[in-house]
């Protein structure tokens, strides 16, 4: 019975030591067959997480760039309305300017006309 027991012993060891070379070999398998997958998942990963940091720095950069836009804007908007009020400020003075040569022109034709006169009177009182 010692030597069943002893031979039993040994069959148990030799299945354990098969059980663990088995399970070397399996994990063995495992990390080999899931390492390319795993590393391809991990490149996929490293990729999302490239466009998505490059994703959130265009849109930092559309903003900044919508807020520059919206200034130049309003400049551009306060400009085109300082130049239509100085076009009517134009227009204005150049209508009183032609106001002004009218009437300067008319009083040209009447001093002309009193000088006239005067010289009549003049010559009348010799």
């Amino acid at each position: 019975m010692a030597t069943y027991e002893l031979e039993i012993r040994q069959g148990h060891d030799i299945n354990e030591k098969k059980q663990s070379e088995v399970g070397k070999l399996n994990k063995l398998h495992d990390a080999m067959s899931r390492g390319p997958m795993d590393a391809h998942r991990n490149h996929l990963w490293q990729q999302i997480k490239e466009k998505t940091e490059e994703v959130g720095r265009l849109e930092r950069e559309w903003i900044k760039k919508q807020t520059a836009l919206g200034k130049n804007q309003l400049s551009l908007d306060k400009i085109n309305d300082e130049i239509s009020t100085l076009s009517t400020m134009k227009t204005i003075l150049e209508q009183k300017k032609m106001r002004l040569n009218t009437i300067y022109k008319n009083h040209e034709k009447e001093i002309r006309a009193l000088k006239i006169a005067l010289k009549n009177l003049q010559t009348k009182m010799k």
